[in-house]
């Protein structure tokens, strides 16, 4: 039976046998292929520096050491992230300080960030890390706006918005410099990787120099990730899922179990890169070539899928928010309700799987007592969001399934 996962791995026909014959190819090929892939991305960012790293967060931190922040700095995130963007700015010896997101755009919230940035404080801002949270582009105008009357550096986090657009400027050229990221459930599937974006040549200079010292990844260590990624592009196909995927998830709830938590521990750290200092791989290089060339074709149907579902949400299911004016990149379609876990449910029904917490609020992880409340709008959008199906692979009778679904809800 048919089965709608809310994710899959992005793999195109013949990819394995590809990166195999890669793998064999002369050094000064490998050499080529990295900066072909290098070239690529330039020229689909339309401007700027594009430099490879071994991973999103390896190059967060390179950033930062480009820019001599460290040690007596603070650096602000927004509340609502992954973990591996304060861990990062505590890798340089600065401390991250936490501000609020906006209920609709789950953003930054450009008044509370104002507030922070005004306060006193033994350690100076010296960045603030725009965030573009499931591919919904943050204010740039206000926050930018913000930094440039204090001085303060603005980097983007582009992890999720490879083809975002922020009032018609592509996301990633907007502030001093940008990540982005290429890990298995990326819109580009490099089985790990990123890239840093920057226009300007002295922190792409130091990139650079700085990747250029680290080692290449461990063939064994790259090979388990493809080996991973591939089993789970296979096991999320619609029959496997719905035959294979559906009833394991079902087994385990009954049991008391959770299906996330399990993935989480034991299949989700095949698919990184545990050791992130190292260099981009040739071979992450040739998978990245095509899935770039793919992009459009793969941003369209996501574009397509989230369009239409999001026509069929019912008034108390309401989607992640963009301003006017700006472009998503649907890496996640999000949205929020007063009783996620009776949604959930209710798809589940017609074998459709919606995911909770498609990110954390990061303040109430590392402080359980006081994060929920200081940061209140990104404690109720974790509390209240669910993650649905827009994956390119859905058909357009995958995608009326859902959209009848929900309905009927």
């Amino acid at each position: 039976m048919i089965g709608i996962p809310r994710r899959t791995i992005h793999m195109y026909p013949g990819e394995v046998s590809d990166l195999l014959s890669t793998a064999l190819k002369e050094p000064s090929e490998h050499r080529a292929l990295v900066s072909a892939f290098e070239d690529a991305f330039t020229r689909h960012a339309g401007d700027g520096l594009a430099v490879p790293v071994g991973a999103g967060r390896l190059g967060l931190r390179l950033i930062f050491e480009s820019l001599n922040i460290g040690a007596g700095d603070s650096v602000v995130v927004p509340a609502f992230t992954d973990q591996s963007v304060p861990n990062a700015v505590r890798r340089v010896g600065a401390e991250p300080v936490f501000v609020d997101v906006e209920r609709e755009t789950y953003n930054i919230d450009p008044k509370a960030l104002e507030a922070i940035l005004d306060l006193d404080r033994d350690r100076p801002i010296r960045a603030v890390i725009a965030t573009h949270i499931f591919g919904a582009p943050c204010d740039l105008n206000a926050i930018s706006a913000l930094c440039a009357a204090r001085n303060i550096t603005v980097l983007e986090d582009c992890a999720h918005a490879i083809d975002s657009r922020s009032q018609g400027r592509r996301c990633g050229l907007v502030g001093e410099a940008a990540i982005f990221s290429f890990v298995v459930t990326k819109a580009v599937n490099t089985f790990g990787g990123g890239m840093v974006l920057t226009r300007k040549k002295h922190i792409a200079d130091y990139v650079r120099e700085a990747t250029r010292q680290l080692p290449q990844p461990k063939k064994s260590a790259l090979g388990r990730r493809i080996i991973v990624g591939w089993l789970l592009h296979q096991f999320t196909r619609p029959a496997v899922f719905g035959n294979v995927g559906l009833p394991i998830m079902n087994g385990l709830k009954s049991a008391g179990g959770d299906a996330i938590s399990s993935y989480n521990k034991f299949v989700r750290p095949g698919t990184q890169n545990a050791h992130v200092d190292t260099a981009f791989s040739p071979i992450q290089a040739a998978a990245g070539l095509t899935q770039l060339r793919m992009l459009g074709s793969t941003q369209s149907r996501r574009t397509r899928a989230a369009t239409q579902i999001i026509a069929s949400l019912p008034p108390h299911v309401r989607a992640q928010g963009t301003l006017t004016g700006d472009q998503h990149a649907w890496y996640f379609l999000v949205a929020t309700t007063e009783n996620p876990d009776a949604v959930v449910s209710a798809l589940s029904e017609h074998r459709i799987d919606v995911g909770r917490y498609p990110m954390r609020n990061v303040a109430a992880l590392e402080d359980p007592t006081n994060g929920p409340k200081d940061f209140p709008n990104a404690q109720w959008v974790y509390e209240h969001s669910i993650q649905i199906p827009i994956h390119p692979t859905l058909s357009a009778d995958h995608i009326g399934r859902v959209c009848r679904a929900f309905s009927r809800i």
